[in-house]
């Protein structure tokens, strides 16, 4: 069976192309992973373990704890680095005691350390 433009080959119609063209051989072996270079596995290959182990930002930010927006923004005004909130890098951990990334594209640091957010960007529909 062809799309419905008839240029191209349905997905069971490919499988059959594949299976006639090239003969699936049955034979498989292991070998070490750092030999395992421009091979093709033959069933999931799972990790022991995956890292990172610990939650990390998406993206720039500063991490947060949720419960502290509850009620909307808070006065940040006497919140201190490292206490209340910290950096967050793209890829990097969050601390245990933070839950929450603000990019930070929506947070303004003042010069004496102040910390101040942007309102919510309502995402899509009218505003």
């Amino acid at each position: 069976m062809r799309d419905t433009y008839g240029t191209e080959p349905v997905r069971d119609e490919m499988f059959s192309i594949l299976e006639t063209y090239i003969p699936w051989k049955g034979r498989t072996e292991q070998v070490q992973i750092w030999d395992g270079d421009g091979r093709i596995v033959a069933e999931d290959l799972r990790a022991g373990y995956s890292l990172p182990n610990r939650p990390t930002s998406a993206f720039d930010g500063i991490a947060v704890r949720f419960s502290d927006f509850t009620s909307g923004i808070p006065d940040t005004s006497a919140w201190k680095g490292g206490t209340d909130y910290v950096f967050s890098n793209t890829g990097v951990a969050i601390p245990d005691t933070f839950d929450t990334v603000i990019a930070i594209e929506d947070v303004v640091m003042e010069a004496g350390g102040a910390l101040h957010f942007y309102p919510v960007r309502k995402h899509g529909g009218s505003t």
